[in-house]
């Protein structure tokens, strides 16, 4: 039964380098208007094999011929159960890790603007997943409200029990639920680099709502072993006690005395699950399956629990995750970019690890970046040296390319005749587009020239 899913979270975190994961290294290089992907993808068990060595297990078949489907055949080899299958793609690019992305490149007479976006699973419509989970929540709030109910409903303050359970309960937990999301947003963006500032704040604030207080920080410190029992149930006893107004120092209630043991708590839960209208709704679709499936086993009550809290958690059984390093190679540093820029290589990499593939309600990896590579030659024919560079560059292929055909023809007529000199930019000032305007009621208007004059004009006089 799955009960302590934030500590499992903070295993995960400890542990999961040592345990089987795939891992993909996808290197990226831009190609004229296409995108050259080599992906390198295998199996790996860190912990099976000499430190001195690595050793690759059998890759998924179904995954293997997905990936493999969308690179031409010849491009595909296996080493030793590591696989590398490379292609070139225009505009979208291959869901091979699962995700969706594209590049585009934009070309014009004085350079090119490059763009790379792609999602790597995960799930980016956010109020969907999180309603998702939230639904989840008030399930398992609803579950424990009804559980209380046959444990503690004798208590003299059992309606402040149930109201707090209804109210603050409720709440706090969609609370975790989002602080946990930004956790793995976190760990993905900087391996769980402010994870002490995450534990410090969530610590925080189940501190301010009296889920712990300054007398548990020595059970906390002290731990589980130490204790011979779990620090999680004892707070949890402590919590429920103070929400029956239970006085600190009061000796604890014989009808409180189970929550404290691990199997004791959940034999208890599981005897409650086993009544509820939702197992009974598992057991008849048991029934029902038997007839196409004999051998399907009976589920056990906590399977309930289980669904709900693989739903608001969404994290791999094992508590592996897959890793993802990415490098994407140019001939500059990007104007714009989420990754590390490695000037050594020229490259922009990100490293992250994976949601699985079937986990909707995880963040995506993501990764993006824009770039320009200025056309050095016409540029220093027409402008007198390498003046329209970075964010300027690529603010001009966005206009350029987005002119109707016969402007653009007109522009590049006038770029051809455009040379440096004295009268160079009255030249340039006084360009305008067929139709366009000087004035409208004694006004200079807005004109699609502008943005093209503009961006030349001020590269050359910042050169000046």
């Amino acid at each position: 039964m799955n009960k302590t899913a934030l500590g499992f979270l903070i295993v995960l975190a400890v542990f999961a380098a040592g345990c089987p994961h795939n891992h993909y290294e996808l290197t990226l290089a831009p190609r004229g208007d296409a995108m050259e992907r080599e992906l390198t993808f295998y199996r790996e068990d860190p912990g099976s094999q000499p430190a001195n060595e690595q050793r690759f297990l059998a890759f998924d078949s179904n995954e293997l011929a997905a990936i493999t489907a969308l690179y031409p055949k010849d491009k595909v080899r296996n080493e030793g159960n590591r696989y590398t299958a490379r292609g070139e793609f225009v505009g979208p690019l291959p869901g091979d890790i699962g995700g969706s992305g594209w590049y585009k490149r934009l070309t014009t007479s004085m350079g090119t603007a490059g763009f790379y976006v792609e999602r790597f699973r995960g799930n980016d419509d956010l109020a969907a997943a999180v309603e998702k989970k939230f639904e989840a929540a008030d399930q398992l709030t609803d579950l424990v409200i009804g559980w209380s109910h046959t444990q503690f409903r004798r208590e003299p303050n059992y309606k402040k029990l149930r109201h707090f359970l209804d109210q603050d309960f409720r709440r706090d937990l969609k609370n975790l639920i989002l602080y946990l999301w930004r956790a793995d947003s976190v760990y993905k963006d900087d391996g769980w680099a402010d994870l002490d500032g995450y534990l410090s704040r969530f610590g925080q604030y189940l501190t301010e709502r009296d889920y712990v207080g300054i007398n548990d920080a020595p059970l906390l410190i002290r731990g589980e072993d130490a204790l011979g029992d779990s620090v999680f149930h004892i707070l949890l006893q402590r919590v429920i006690a103070r929400k029956l107004d239970l006085a600190a120092g009061q000796p604890i209630p014989q009808a409180l005395a189970f929550l404290a043991d691990m199997h004791a708590l959940e034999n208890s839960f599981k005897e409650y699950l086993a009544g509820t209208d939702a197992y009974r709704a598992k057991l008849r679709a048991w029934e029902k399956g038997k007839r196409a499936n004999a051998k399907a086993e009976k589920p056990e009550p906590d399977i309930v629990l289980d669904e709900l809290v693989t739903v608001l958690f969404e994290m791999d059984s094992d508590g592996a995750e897959d890793r993802i390093t990415v490098r994407l190679s140019l001939l500059s540093e990007p104007l714009r970019t989420n990754g590390k820029w490695d000037e050594v290589h020229r490259q922009a990499t990100w490293d992250s690890s994976l949601p699985d593939r079937n986990q909707t309600g995880r963040l995506p990896a993501f990764g993006y970046a824009d770039w320009v590579e200025p056309r050095e030659d016409f540029q220093k024919d027409h402008l007198g040296g390498v003046l329209l560079t970075g964010q300027n560059l690529l603010n001009y292929c966005l206009w350029r390319t987005n002119l109707s055909e016969k402007q653009a023809v007109a522009w590049e007529q006038f770029l051809a005749g455009f040379r440096p000199g004295p009268d160079a930019m009255e030249k340039l000032g006084n360009f305008r587009f067929a139709g366009e305007p000087v004035e409208i009621d004694g006004k200079a208007p807005k004109l699609a020239s502008d943005i093209g004059r503009e961006l030349i004009k001020k590269a050359v006089q910042t050169s000046r």
